[in-house]
């Protein structure tokens, strides 16, 4: 057939060429496929098809993903898991010479799930003559699969995605940097590392302690891309980022998979992700009222959901961009005295122009005096006394115009707070602006959200102390003695090494 004369034109007369120091080497291919071709993957799994028709033990079961050969082999106890285990990788072995491939027993490893305590980590299986033990986990296709099932798979994505967080908050400053549409973009890649495989672990978002590695990693990327302050809490910063929480997204990959699994071939792909995103909207507006009403809801909590009510309108906005000084006002954490002092920053949560009043983000935005001439002078238009907090969400996404004149409204108050702050710290005295120990600081003190902030600051503080004290502790390092530096030049002239160390000794 002609089809068949071409692939075997293909494969014959192959030449590999690649560069060496002496030059280019030519080598002669009498086997294998060739990689980075469209027809490889195929070849391939033409070719590879029928180990997956191998004769196994009783219950043994092969799954195979491109060279990547998976044994599940079950048993009553370890031992006899161990010899079903045997049998099977004699028989894919037999499959291999037969094929002229090999099993490489240094890449192969093998996990014993069991809920035995001991005794089971060394049941020994032989592949090819190397002996191996089970380890605690492996890893397959990226996913770690725990000899407990325990899922520390999430544990090692959260790490990861942590890192690769880190690294690009360093873009995202909240006085600088991109804005927030190009910031969304950029977490993206962070909710993708930890979305990967969700469907396979996505019962782990379950348990608490799968969730904290998670969640903790997303807050990390959501507090800059709402150009929030750090003790802002996650689901008030994944919402005013319009960012989806991380859970609820692993939960919406899990079900897309599910019915891509059941309905039939003709179901489309995109329509099935629409249709469960917003199932995941509405169940996250859900949850965004549920913990509103809760009676033990932080009270800035409580604000943002009065300012933001509607998350799906919002997630689903065609304008605006989120800056620091809108998320101030929309946060409640900002360079509001009410704030600083509930952070031991100002010893009084009083408005300076109102006294009695505290300075909170609702009197400074929508009630104080001091600031009626800039509300008259970017809200005049629309009414001055039509904004407000209830209404806030609607007058935004009226339009660009109503969006760009609030957003001003809120940069020259927080800059002008933000200046009287920093004047205030400036005193020469500090106990003319630290906190004194009054009722109010009290009141505020017991705030749920302020108090696990401070906590955590604490911790953080005093872990970097004691990190201080190992290092001041450590003795001095001598410096290398003229006699080494003039050894390392002189094999360095030779050409002798390429790589030197110089090593200390006390």
């Amino acid at each position: 057939m002609p089809i068949q004369r071409i692939l075997q034109s293909w494969f014959i007369n192959r030449e590999l060429l690649y560069e060496t120091d002496g030059g280019v080497v030519s080598r002669r291919l009498t086997a294998g496929v060739p990689q980075g071709s469209i027809l490889g993957p195929t070849l391939w799994n033409i070719m590879y098809d029928s180990v997956l028709a191998t004769a196994l033990p009783d219950n043994a079961e092969a799954v195979a993903f491109a060279d990547d050969l998976v044994l599940l082999v079950p048993g009553r106890t370890p031992a006899e898991a161990s010899g079903l285990a045997r049998r099977a990788v004699d028989a894919v072995n037999n499959w291999m010479v037969a094929h002229q491939l090999q099993i490489a027993p240094a890449k192969t490893e093998i996990v014993m799930v069991s809920n035995k305590k001991k005794d089971y980590k060394n049941i020994p299986v032989f592949v090819n003559g190397t002996r191996l033990t089970s380890s605690a986990d492996i890893r397959y296709l990226g996913v770690r699969i725990h000899d407990r099932l325990s899922w520390r798979h999430v544990e090692f994505i959260a790490n990861k995605a942590t890192k690769v967080a880190y690294a690009l908050v360093r873009l995202m400053k909240n006085h600088s940097g991109p804005k927030c549409a190009k910031r969304r973009l950029l977490a993206s890649v962070v909710d993708s590392v930890l979305r990967y495989a969700a469907p396979v672990w996505h019962d782990a978002v379950e348990t608490r302690t799968c969730r904290g590695p998670l969640i903790r990693a997303q807050k990390t990327c959501a507090l800059r891309v709402a150009f929030a302050f750090r003790t802002v809490a996650y689901k008030t910063a994944v919402a005013i980022a319009g960012i989806v929480p991380i859970c609820r997204l692993v939960r919406e990959d899990a079900r897309c998979y599910q019915r891509l699994q059941t309905e039939d071939a003709t179901a489309n792909r995109e329509q099935i992700r629409n249709a469960e995103r917003q199932a995941t909207l509405s169940m996250w507006q859900e949850e965004w009222d549920r913990d509103a009403a809760d009676e033990t809801a932080s009270r800035y909590r409580v604000w943002t959901h009065r300012v933001l009510p509607d998350l799906v309108s919002w997630q689903t906005r065609e304008h605006g961009e989120v800056n620091f000084h809108l998320c101030q006002v929309l946060s409640g954490h900002g360079f509001f005295r009410d704030y600083l002092h509930c952070m031991q920053f100002t010893s009084s949560p009083d408005c300076k122009q109102c006294p009695g009043v505290p300075e909170t983000a609702e009197h400074a935005v929508f009630v104080c005096p001091r600031f009626d001439a800039v509300r008259h002078q970017h809200l005049g238009a629309y009414g001055v006394m039509s904004v407000t907090p209830d209404n806030l969400q609607q007058h935004l996404l009226r339009g660009q115009g109503e969006w760009s004149s609030f957003a001003e409204v809120c940069r020259r108050i927080t800059s002008t707070l933000q200046r009287e702050w920093d004047a205030e710290r400036a005193l020469p005295d500090p106990a003319q602006w630290r906190p004194g120990f009054d009722e109010a600081a009290e009141r505020h003190r017991n705030d749920p959200e302020i108090r696990n902030e401070r906590r955590n600051i604490d911790r953080n503080d005093a872990r970097a102390g004691a990190d201080e004290e190992r290092r001041r502790a450590q003795p001095p390092q001598r410096s290398p003695s003229p006699a080494s530096i003039a050894q390392l030049r002189l094999a360095v002239s030779l050409g002798e090494m390429r790589v030197a160390h110089i090593r200390s000794f006390s």
